[in-house]
């Protein structure tokens, strides 16, 4: 998140900022940095606890046409044109955030993490539970020795995922553009979210180096309870309670529910 140190905007920063059609439900909840420039805040509306990191126009940061509830944003971030709100979210460092509808986290959301799903058996005593570095082995463990999962590895797995929780947050140099609305869904570092139509109670997992991101989700999908990890969701895919993992490719309208991905699969 930001690296900036951050205080209370002074009574003449908040009369400039008023001036560029900015307003706050309480300016005392509203934090910037020095390095924070106000000439590139515009129509803002603050509710809450805000902070803001550093804007330059070098890096081509903004804060321009939107509403900000309860939110930390970090530095260089550029966020424009929210239709609806950004509401408790944790957003890191380089992250662009251009014409979305709504974005929200609840208060301890999963964001996906041990999400039951039902796969070889509808009656659902076969469940496997999903996390972020799930292999194909540890779910074929679960569904074909559903009572070995109850009673030794399922207690083992909560107490890990209660340990190791997804971020509540948008991390660095995160890409979102077009997106309709996203409740609860984690986003990883360098991670693309573009013209998704609704993202619910997810994760967006990217484990590569720098600058070599796999996972991406595209136009007009519709995914609930669900984990992307390394992989690609795209093209009015719609997915319930499935995981995808590293290179699978969804997409081209395909339907999918109780599901899981792995190894380099394509489904179109």
């Amino acid at each position: 998140m930001t690296e900036s140190k951050l205080r209370k905007p002074t009574a003449s920063e908040i009369s400039i900022l008023q001036s560029q059609g900015c307003r706050a439900s309480d300016w005392d909840r509203v934090r910037i940095s020095d390095k924070t420039r106000l000439d590139l805040i515009y129509n803002v509306h603050f509710i809450g606890d805000v902070s803001v990191g550093a804007l330059d126009s070098v890096s081509d940061s903004c804060i321009e046409n939107c509403r900000i509830e309860n939110c930390e944003i970090g530095d260089d971030c550029r966020i424009r044109n929210i239709g609806d709100t950004l509401r408790n979210c944790r957003i890191g460092n380089g992250v662009t955030i251009v014409n979305t509808g709504r974005i929200e986290f609840e208060l301890d959301a999963a964001c996906g993490v041990g999400t039951h799903i039902d796969v070889l058996d509808e009656t659902g005593s076969r469940a496997v539970t999903i996390y972020p570095g799930m292999s194909a082995q540890a779910a074929m463990l679960m569904a074909r020795y559903p009572e070995w999962c109850r009673n030794h590895f399922q207690p083992l797995l909560s107490e890990w995922i209660n340990r190791h929780p997804a971020p509540m947050h948008i991390g660095d140099r995160a890409v979102i553009t077009g997106v309709g609305r996203m409740l609860n869904v984690s986003v990883g570092r360098e991670v693309t979210v573009r013209g998704a139509l609704s993202l619910v109670n997810g994760s967006i997992v990217n484990n590569a180096p720098d600058g070599e991101c796999l996972a991406y989700v595209g136009y007009g999908v519709d995914a609930r309870d669900f984990i992307v990890e390394d992989g690609v969701v795209d093209s009015s895919a719609i997915i319930r309670s499935c995981y995808i993992g590293q290179g699978v490719v969804v997409e081209s309208g395909f339907s999918a529910h109780d599901s899981l991905f792995f190894a380099n699969c394509k489904m179109a």
